[in-house]
């Protein structure tokens, strides 16, 4: 069967790994999670930002509740050197909390779409956020999607924002950038429940907050030496031992997936400041 193990090491230190089999039989050893540095790719620039009473505002509670839509063409995706893939995050930036308030059940939803503009509602997009209860804070607001989105690289992306209070204060004032294209935003903002469900009369702006989409930082882990028996075979475990690296360019989480018709057993080591090696986890992996 398959387990799988996750480990911490350094930033391009190596740690060894030993698994105990109590079967003679192959091991085989899957190295994966290769990945990239965290990337964001940042849409808008402006210093313009919304009024305390004005929109679009994703972070506005000078009414009880707030309803955005904004669109995103290829073109602008590609030029910010976004990839086909998955996104993790994404947010807005406040130039000024301006004292405003929680905003209950926020959240985000996306979709890939062929709309050029804005004029109507779209419909079937994604929740990948939310809903979540959310204070906005100052600079950037970059909220860890719940579902990571996948853009299909050739489309737009219309992204919606909306929560629900019971009652007002202020507008948090965001970055703007703008005029773009009419129907780059459309949005409704009122002093009544289920606004996000039920959106009425709407107003359509060609003026946009600046975003940021992100791909979070991922790890890699790499087969550095396969030392192989490590103990005489005793009838009833003999261990492999493997030296690992972390290639990736991050300074923590690594991944190690062996599968084996045994579960495994595993202890992991790494060099310290000394060159020596220390024992820094043990645990032993799911069996049958």
């Amino acid at each position: 069967m398959k387990s799988e193990l996750e480990t911490c090491l350094d930033k391009k230190t190596r740690g060894w790994v030993n698994l105990f089999s109590y079967l003679i039989i192959p091991l085989t050893i899957f190295l994966i999670h290769f990945n990239t540095p965290a990337q964001t790719f940042v849409i808008g620039t402006g210093t313009q930002v919304n009024t305390s009473t004005g929109y679009p505002a994703p972070y506005g509670n000078s009414y009880y509740a707030a309803k955005h839509q904004i669109l995103y063409k290829n073109y602008e995706l590609v030029a910010s050197g976004l990839t086909a893939g998955e996104i993790h995050k994404f947010g807005f930036n406040v130039a000024n909390l301006n004292n405003s308030a929680v905003l209950n059940d926020f959240y985000i939803s996306m979709k890939n779409t062929t709309t050029e503009a804005l004029n109507s509602w779209e419909t079937d997009l994604i929740t990948v956020y939310g809903p979540h209860n959310y204070e906005p804070r100052l600079g950037w607001n970059l909220h860890t999607l719940d579902i990571p989105f996948t853009w299909d690289g050739s489309s737009n992306i219309v992204v919606e924002v909306c929560f629900q209070n019971s009652s007002s204060s202020f507008n948090a004032l965001t970055y703007l950038e703008g005029p773009y294209f009419s129907g780059a935003t459309r949005f409704l903002r009122g002093n009544f429940s289920n606004l996000c469900g039920a959106p009425t009369s709407t107003s359509v702006l060609s003026y946009r907050p600046n975003t940021a989409f992100l791909r979070r930082e991922e790890y890699g882990i790499g087969l550095y030496n396969l030392i192989g028996d490590q103990s005489e075979y005793s009838g009833t475990e003999i261990t492999y031992q493997i030296e690992v690296e972390n290639i990736g360019t991050g300074t923590d989480v690594c991944l190690l997936s062996v599968l084996s018709q045994k579960g495994w057993g595993y202890k992991l080591y790494e060099h310290n400041t000394s060159n020596e090696i220390s024992q820094i986890e043990m645990d032993s992996a799911s069996t049958g």
